[in-house]
């Protein structure tokens, strides 16, 4: 069994973001639905928490099970992190050596954000728990950071708890939710200081829904089927929400609105269950990882590219960000229309350069880590010891 349309949700929830962290004046730039689109990686959170407890829930047992667990999603999201952490380093070394001349370097090279300090904790998958005052190296790697320690909070949790392992998991969600409300300064839109803390809340929230999605189904007349004015209405109270939510107190709520919107579209089988159903959808979810992946170092070199036209033509490209906006720079050339054609091709060109890094790097990742996981167990079925940790 497979939720075809919850992954299509990931397709669209990364493009969304993907349009928040374009620095480009067009229509869609300062419209508050896509500068408040950082929410949707709580979207993701919440879907992690509700597609990992459908499919592991059950098989982790002990730490044998959580082991191959963690190996799994290692090889699920490093072998790509580690590609793109690679480009960037390979892109700040550019900048060191053309600083000065080659322009945008709003800081040494290899210091804060892009330090060697840095460098360590990301490849190990660690950089999002409090380590770093500054988001570092490829930005959107913090969230997939934290779903790592999370993944393994979860293992933990299935071990220790059993049986109640769903209700420890949901007081972990509220003390969570709690030092979000109290400390955190913007809320739910914190990604180094409580970046843990946020995923844990939304994936929580998904796993408790996974668990009332069962419980439902498992009645005799197989649960609630939601048809397509149910499907609308969540559409339209997300697009709602997100427009009106900013950065403040209500934003805690985000997690639990994209609960009820997962549950619906888990059961739903209205016209936009199939439209999402529909391959251009599906295909979108295939790509989101990379998509989410791939779309800052698109803005970095579009941004490089600029600098070095600025230089060479003398003429005025970009600009400080408009009021409100989140960018230090924001690119300005053009009329509205012509910058809306560049976000469309910005996102086409970002889909089919995730279909590459899908094909060549997320997939051929996969396969080299499960053959690995198959082989150490099948030597260790075999009596060979495995190697000490």
């Amino acid at each position: 069994m497979r939720f075809h349309t919850l992954d299509s949700w990931r397709g669209i929830c990364a493009l969304l973001v993907a349009v928040m962290h374009l620095p480009v004046l067009s229509h869609f730039y300062a419209e508050p639905f896509f500068r408040n689109s950082y929410l949707f990686v709580d979207f993701f959170f919440v879907l992690s928490g509700f597609v990992i407890t459908f499919s592991y829930g059950g098989k982790i047992v002990d730490w044998r099970s959580a082991g191959t667990f963690m190996v799994r999603r290692i090889g699920r999201i490093w072998p790509l992190h580690m590609v793109m952490l690679f480009l960037f380093f390979d892109l700040e070394l550019v900048k060191f050596v053309m600083n000065g001349w080659y322009g945008g370097a709003h800081q040494v090279p290899f210091t804060g954000e892009t330090s060697p300090e840095a460098l360590l904790t990301n490849t190990l998958l660690i950089h999002a728990a409090g380590i770093h005052d500054v988001n570092t190296w490829n930005k959107a790697s913090w969230s997939i950071s934290a779903e790592f320690v999370v993944y393994a909070g979860f293992a933990l949790t299935l071990i220790a708890f059993r049986s109640r392992a769903t209700l420890a998991l949901a007081l972990l969600a509220a003390v969570g939710a709690v030092v979000l409300l109290d400390f955190s300064p913007h809320y739910m839109d914190t990604q180094q200081e409580f970046g843990v803390l946020r995923c844990l809340f939304g994936f929580a929230v998904g796993h408790l829904v996974y668990r009332l999605y069962r419980h439902t189904a498992a009645g005799a007349d197989g649960g609630p089927r939601f048809g397509t004015m149910v499907e609308a209405a969540a559409l339209v109270l997300v697009a709602i929400f997100v427009s009106r939510a900013g950065r403040g107190p209500v934003t805690m709520f985000a997690p639990l609105l994209f609960g009820v919107v997962v549950y619906i579209f888990a059961c739903a089988d209205g016209f936009f269950t199939k439209l999402l159903s529909t391959r251009f959808f599906r295909r979108l979810g295939e790509l989101s990882f990379s998509i989410y992946m791939i779309h800052l170092f698109g803005v970095e070199m579009l941004m490089k590219v600029a600098n070095v036209m600025e230089k060479v033509t003398g003429w005025t490209i970009k600009a400080p960000h408009v009021p409100g906006g989140d960018q230090t720079e924001i690119l300005v050339f053009g009329g509205l229309w012509a910058m809306d054609a560049l976000t469309l091709v910005y996102l086409a060109i970002v889909v089919v350069i995730s279909g590459v890094t899908y094909r060549m790097i997320e997939k051929p990742g996969q396969r080299l880590f499960n053959t690995g996981l198959l082989a150490l167990q099948g030597q260790t079925e075999k009596g060979v010891r495995p190697l000490a940790h």
